[in-house]
């Protein structure tokens, strides 16, 4: 029923339709109205685009205590598929007021009234249906309230729901729901107060489809439309579509699962698939295990809770079950007769087992024996009620897990073994051996991860897991270049065996790493020494680094960038590294790049140059082969060359040779540095031996092990000249290819 209170002079709501079919004008009001001194309730009629105006004055509306139905009818025409709007308008009537006006002077007392028109207050009308009415009102359309208008109501309207006799008392905004009122109902001091579309002490019953009402005697239409496009407005619950509809226009049935006003409740879960009839919610596909039928609402009964533990051995289980009426949930209108153990080993996906069925009888609690078992297995256990119809609930069924007794290993060698990625560590172990019958089962295996905190030099647990895969276990999404601790411990039936030791290993890097402080020095053995630095972050972080060196520049022979190829040498786990056998004089690039996956370092990162030192030369000179050396029995002339290809040995910057010749027989000599490639003697002793040694000569000096030594005889006094070519020594070498390292 809907209360409009009229808390103004006059105020008004609004019904729009669509014309189905052509009809003459007619409206049904189903009203109640208690004082009609007090109101006047007209009715304007427009089309949709208010060309015309039919207004019809409902003055022979009479005061009713009880639901009365009055037609409004005229000779106009509403015409298919035409919208039409109705405007209810509720005035107040004005009446008259007496006011009590004494007046006094000296002689006289003299009582006068005034009298003056006000409204009257208390205006309001029930309205419990509106409806278009056809055939001499033998059949009739519900009209549809605009839900816009009902539902957004603006906060100073009068426009208001209450039920007859029109006592309101707003509904508080924070009720609590009562277990016992049910399809959406909520409780008062009174009871339950129902949702239009249900009825009963908890709002049990629904009322179907086409039917509304405390008393579910409303019906909606005699049309298949039913109770679409309406809007039923009750006290505490407001305007809401009624049950099986929804959507602003209350025209969407409600979708699987869903029933009720606006569709707001859900099924009750004992609806076979979810299924149940939209208007009252009753099961239509029948219930699910464990509820009880016809209404699928209650369970049948169950235990709280599970048996307990009185003793255990190697092979048995002693339990105590517990039938107080405390310990018993669900349906207290069917009897629980018998009782049924049941179990099944807990690290097995098995059905449950099932032993004798028993009579409970009067008993409060009894005990039971479980034998036959295997030592060190886990055992989940339940206790199933079985009523007097013979069914009972598995699904709510109380477990818990009790052992039997075992020995546990005595041997724990693990063989923990470790490999890590970036972002992973895969861990891997042996499997602990049961021995004996006796000894405690292994069930599966916790695996402790703990972050090694190098700063704070204490180790943080980070991750803990279960595994059953005797093959290994991988811990994932771990941070990159850091270091972690693994701890593995075997699970027994009974309890936990002896742990690993802690097996520790670094994650390998991830992305960019900084390289920096990139030295170098040379050792006395002209050894070069490379040494550098990384990120904080990897300082105690096991890295591999790739050194590469190449030549870049050989100052013996130019200041000119030259192409070579790198060479390269890993290192792992330190920041240090020597090279030798470098070349000196020279110019090296020389990077140092760590190896990481899925990361390549630039041609110009982490590089540096460094040149090496002088050494001793170890370019040896050659004879010309164009030889115009001659010797003579006082005079000697030598030519010779050195290969600029091998610029590279001079090892230093090319300042000339040195040149000594000895004189044998004497044991003299002569030293001298020349920067040409020839040299020539005069006033030499005839039929003297002689020998000729020839050095390259850098800013270092010369390299007295590798020279060219070339030994010659001066002539008689009695010979002519002739060519050195043409002379032989000992052991018939020619002169010119004689020479040897010192």
């Amino acid at each position: 029923l809907l209360l409009w209170k009229a808390n103004t002079n006059e105020e008004s709501f609004k019904i729009k339709w669509k014309q189905r079919n052509s009809v003459k004008m007619c409206i049904s009001i189903t009203y109640l109205l208690k004082d009609e001194s007090k109101c006047t309730l007209s009715v304007e009629l427009t089309d949709e685009k208010n060309f015309k105006k039919n207004i019809m004055n409902a003055y022979d509306i009479k005061e009713s205590g009880d639901l009365k139905t009055v037609l409004l009818k005229n000779n106009n025409w509403l015409f298919e598929n035409k919208t039409y709007t109705l405007n209810f308008k509720l005035i107040k009537k004005k009446i008259e007021v007496k006011t009590y006006n004494p007046r006094y002077d000296y002689y006289n007392y003299e009582n006068t009234y005034n009298t003056e028109l006000v409204y009257a207050e208390g205006c309001k009308i029930g309205i419990k249906r509106i409806a278009q009415c056809t055939d001499e009102y033998e059949n009739e359309d519900i009209l549809q309230v605009n839900t816009t208008e009902l539902q957004v109501t603006p906060t100073d309207s009068s426009l208001t729901v209450d039920v007859y006799p029109f006592v309101y008392e707003p509904r508080k905004k924070f009720i609590s729901l009562s277990s016992e009122c049910l399809n959406g109902g909520f409780s008062n001091q009174k009871g339950c107060v129902c949702p239009p579309g249900f009825k009963g002490n908890n709002c049990e019953y629904g009322c179907g489809s086409n039917k509304f009402g405390t008393d579910c005697t409303g019906m909606c239409s005699i049309h298949q439309m039913q109770c679409q496009q309406m809007i039923l407005c009750t006290k505490g619950f407001g305007c809401k579509c009624p049950a099986g509809y929804s959507g602003l226009n209350c025209t969407k049935e409600c979708t699987s699962g869903t029933y009720g006003v606006n569709c707001e409740q859900q099924c009750p879960e004992g609806c076979r698939l979810k299924s149940c009839n939209v208007y009252t919610g009753v099961c239509n596909k029948g219930c699910t295990a464990s509820y009880i039928t016809p209404d699928c609402k209650k369970k049948y009964p169950w235990l709280k809770s599970p048996p307990k533990l009185e003793l255990s051995d190697f092979r048995s289980l002693k339990l105590k079950i517990d039938f107080n009426s405390d310990n018993i949930q669900g349906s207290n209108n069917i009897k629980w007769v018998y009782y049924q153990i049941v179990f099944k080993i807990t690290s097995n996906e098995s059905e449950f087992q099932y032993l004798d069925l028993k009579e409970i009888g009067e008993q409060n609690s009894v005990i039971e024996i479980m034998d036959n078992l295997k030592p060190g297995l886990s055992y989940t256990i339940g206790v199933i009620l079985v009523t007097e119809d013979g069914n009972y609930n598995i699904e709510d069924i109380k477990t818990v897990n009790y052992s039997t007794s075992c020995l546990l290993p005595k041997s724990t060698n693990y063989d923990v073994n470790l490999m890590s990625g970036t972002d992973n560590i895969n861990v891997t172990w042996n499997k602990l051996n049961d021995q004996n019958e006796e000894d405690c089962k292994i069930m599966e295996y916790l695996l402790k991860l703990m972050y090694c905190n190098t700063d704070l030099k204490q180790l943080n647990y980070s991750e803990e897991v279960k595994s059953n895969n005797n093959h290994g276990y991988i811990f994932e999404n771990l941070l990159s270049g850091e270091k972690y601790a693994v701890q593995i411990t075997a699970i027994t039936a009974t309890g936990l065996a002896e742990p690993s030791m802690l097996s520790y290993i670094y994650t390998e890097p991830n992305g960019h790493i900084q390289i920096k402080n990139i030295k170098t020095k040379f050792n006395e053995n002209s050894t070069l020494i490379i040494t550098w630095d990384t990120d904080e972050k990897y300082a105690n972080t096991p890295l591999v680094y790739e050194i590469k060196y190449k030549v870049n520049k050989h100052f013996s022979c130019s200041n000119k960038i030259i192409t070579n190829n790198w060479t390269s040498l890993l290192v792992y786990n330190r920041t240090r590294q020597e090279i030798s056998n470098l070349i000196p004089n020279t110019q090296y690039v020389i990077k140092v790049d760590p190896k990481i996956k899925g990361y390549t370092y630039d041609d110009y990162s982490n590089m540096i140059y460094v040149k090496t030192p002088i050494s001793k030369p170890k370019l040896i000179p050659v004879i010309n082969d164009e030889n115009n050396s001659y010797i003579t029995n006082q005079s000697a002339y030598f030519n010779w060359k050195i290969n600029m290809t091998e610029c590279s040995k001079l090892n230093g910057f090319f300042r000339g040779y040195q040149v000594i010749l000895k004189n044998m027989v004497e044991g003299t000599q002569v030293v001298e540095s020349i920067k040409e490639n020839t040299v020539s003697y005069n006033e030499l002793k005839p039929d003297t031996k002689y020998e000729l040694q020839i050095y390259v000569l850098t800013n270092y000096g010369y390299n007295i092990e590798q020279g060219l030594l070339i030994p010659f005889n001066t002539k008689a006094k009695c010979n002519n000249n002739f060519p050195l070519s043409n002379l032989s020594i000992p052991g018939n070498i020619p002169l010119g290819v004689y020479f040897y390292l010192l």
